[in-house]
């Protein structure tokens, strides 16, 4: 892992690689949740000196971040999303780039993949240009992994969530 990596997981995870993160993203997803449907909500608890970092969107850390409400917080980008009013709210599509985190102050990316058996190969895909463009910046890259096939074997289950598991880490994420 190069130093600039370091530095910036080192302001995500202070805590001997612990942190709390509160992820703050699900309003591209879902509309207004209460207690996150505006800045003003969310700038009432985000000063909380328990929380390490954030997860948003970039509309949310630039206005977080321009009312001085991100200082002294690690921050992450969330990179992809969709609506939940989509046909397919579970195709989560790339929403920014890698350089956007960058240009917003980001210590870190994160994605959202919801595999269902039809879409492996292109999230695997997507996942492995995200963590070639962060790796090139010096960015550490978070994946929120989701299997959201039918498996009613628990044994088949877990055996597929390990290997996508791997496959992630294979990834570098």
């Amino acid at each position: 892992m190069n130093a600039a990596k370091k530095i910036r997981l080192a302001r995500i995870l202070p805590h001997s690689g612990r942190g709390l993160v509160v992820p703050i993203d699900h309003g591209l997803t879902l509309g207004p949740i209460a207690g996150v449907e505006s800045v003003r909500r969310i700038a009432r608890f985000i000063q909380n000196p328990a929380i390490d970092a954030v997860i948003a969107h970039k509309g949310m850390i630039s206005r977080l971040g321009s009312q001085g409400l991100l200082a002294g917080r690690g921050v992450i980008l969330h990179v992809n999303g969709m609506s939940s009013l989509a046909e397919e709210p579970d195709e989560k599509e790339l929403l920014t780039s890698v350089s956007a985190a960058l240009r917003l102050g980001a210590d870190a990316v994160s994605l959202q993949l919801n595999f269902n058996g039809r879409n492996d190969a292109r999230n695997l895909r997507r996942l492995g240009r995200v963590v070639d463009e962060a790796d090139a910046l010096g960015l550490p890259v978070l994946t929120m992994l989701y299997d959201k096939t039918e498996v009613e074997d628990m044994d088949r289950r877990v055996r597929r969530q390990r290997q996508l598991l791997r496959a992630t880490i294979e990834l570098g994420t």
